[in-house]
């Protein structure tokens, strides 16, 4: 390696590791912004037991004060991070043009397909990996009987986590390790998408989304097609509890078996399909829909950087912060299931 390319590779590597020291930052005013407002809608959620509204009232604006918490906990350390990105010459901005390939159901199916196998491998692991028998999650699972619980459970749990986790993980995010190369920038993101929920029990199959959302992001250049592939999947999870809360629980049963069937086995097809795609060298981000052709993508990578450094550059103190709050969060959050369950 000449002295000059060694020199650029350094050089390239504090920017690296400064962008990543940025990231690190406001993951942690991510935590500490999401907890608090939570906290406050739950102290506000007491405070309506004590009002005139009846009971169907107070659930409605119990949940819509918990929805808001959830949009600006994501929306207003993603500002954050923008703002501090945007004051150097690191800043990215993210894609946010209209860019849905012609393979988008392809896509979704089978990403849907692929975390439901994610999920069921998780389940698997996590029943060898535990000396005792796991938590029982339905215990925290409200039942959905009324249309407007139905309404606000697919508000809550479909529509707003699709937009505000794709703007921040991979709007911001993913866009800001998009020069250093797409192996870092779709890796790392989906570890911090992991650990942003907060659950050790859903790591495996939630960091695997996020590589699967980051590769469609990093391939068709805007974050709509993730937002619709997050949507779909969520909804279908949405879908299967009220299935499951249906009076008769054992047809309901049946029915979300029914569901996960159908989307493995379509998502079998999507995924094949996708491959003889590929095999024909046709590319998603180079046909889009309604007609329009999109530009050839452009290598992302202009600030290449030594491999030896990689995984240095990117675990800066603010980082490895996170990720200690992240993982005492996901203690917390095993231990309570752990005492719910038992």
């Amino acid at each position: 390696m000449t002295q000059e390319r060694q020199q650029i590779l350094e050089q390239n590597d504090r920017v690296f590791r400064r962008v990543s020291g940025k990231i690190g930052l406001g993951m942690i005013f991510f935590l500490l912004i999401f907890y608090s407002l939570n906290t406050v809608a739950g102290v506000i959620e007491l405070g309506l037991t004590e009002t005139v509204f009846d009971e169907t009232t107070q659930y409605c604006i119990a949940q819509g004060l918990y929805i808001v918490a959830y949009v600006l906990g994501f929306l207003i350390p993603a500002l954050l991070l923008r703002h501090m990105l945007k004051k150097s010459k690191d800043y990215r901005p993210m894609g946010l043009r209209w860019r849905v390939p012609r393979v988008t159901p392809l896509l979704i199916v089978g990403a849907i397909a692929l975390n439901f196998a994610a999920a069921y491998f998780n389940s698997y692991l996590v029943t060898l990996l535990l000396p005792f028998q796991s938590p029982d999650l339905s215990v925290l699972m409200e039942e959905t009987d009324e249309l407007y619980e139905m309404l606000l459970l697919f508000l809550s749990t479909a529509v707003v986590p699709a937009l505000v986790e794709e703007i921040l993980f991979r709007g911001v995010v993913m866009t800001a390790l998009l020069p250093f190369g797409g192996t870092v920038a779709i890796f790392g993101s989906a570890l911090l998408f992991a650990l942003m929920h907060g659950n050790i029990l859903q790591f495996f199959y939630t960091a695997l989304m996020g590589v699967v959302l980051g590769y469609v992001y990093f391939r068709t250049r805007s974050i709509w097609c993730g937002v619709l592939i997050h949507f779909f999947n969520n909804a279908l999870s949405v879908l299967q509890q009220i299935l499951v809360d249906l009076p008769d629980a054992d047809m309901g049963l049946r029915w979300s078996s029914l569901v996960e069937l159908l989307v493995i086995l379509a998502g079998m097809f999507s995924v094949f399909g996708l491959l003889m795609l590929h095999r024909k060298r046709r590319r998603p981000e180079d046909s889009g829909s309604f007609g329009v052709v999109f530009a050839p993508s452009v290598d992302y990578q202009r600030y290449p950087t030594s491999e030896k450094q990689t995984l240095k550059g990117f675990f800066t103190p603010s980082m490895i912060v996170f990720v200690i709050l992240a993982g005492l969060t996901m203690a917390g959050t095993f231990l309570t299931l752990l005492a719910l369950g038992a």
